[in-house]
This record gives C-alpha cells, sequence and structure tokens, in this order.
C-alpha cells in the first residue's frame, strides 16, 4: 500500500499547526519545511501533496511551482505592467 506523503511549507508556527489539524487524520506521512526549503524539498523527493502558506507573499509560492513546472515566473505589479507596456508603445488605460 503506498502511503501518501503530504508536505506543509509554513514559516509561521500557528499556520503550520493549523494545517494540521486538518490533515493529521489522514493516512499520510507528513513532512514540515519552512517555504524558503520547499524548492529544495520537492525535488529531493516525491509527494502527493504540498500544502504551502504563501503568507503575505503569495509570489513565492505561484513563482515556484512555475519553476517546477519550467514556465517563466515573471510577475509584475500593476504598476510594472503599465511602464512595461508603455516602454513598449502599448497604450491604454491601467
Amino acid at each position: 500500500m503506498h502511503v501518501k506523503r503530504v508536505v506543509i511549507a509554513a514559516d509561521d508556527v500557528h499556520t503550520r499547526a493549523w494545517v494540521e489539524t486538518g490533515v493529521g487524520a489522514l493516512d499520510a506521512a507528513i513532512f514540515y519545511c519552512p517555504v524558503g526549503d520547499l524548492e529544495s524539498r520537492l525535488l529531493a523527493e516525491p509527494c502527493d501533496l504540498v500544502i504551502a502558506d504563501a503568507g503575505d507573499a503569495p509570489d513565492r509560492i505561484i513563482a515556484l511551482a512555475e519553476r517546477l513546472v519550467g514556465e517563466p515566473a515573471t510577475f509584475m505589479t500593476p504598476e510594472q505592467m503599465c511602464a512595461f507596456m508603455a516602454e513598449r508603445g502599448i497604450e491604454g488605460r491601467c
């Protein structure tokens, strides 16, 4: 029987404990790591489920996911996007 492997990535101990209450009853091997170590953790061994606390910076998690699937991780604020488009002669309202 395959035991599901769950990785919980959180920098906040309270968030980690809260998530653990939700998945603790599952028949799964649960592993913890800080958000900054998530990429190396995922590359080191396969897992079945990843629960990542993005906190106040969800771009980090999205960028990591894109790197893992080979997509370019380019995120811009609305102001950066407006400047980017204006530099290329694309006019519009932001």
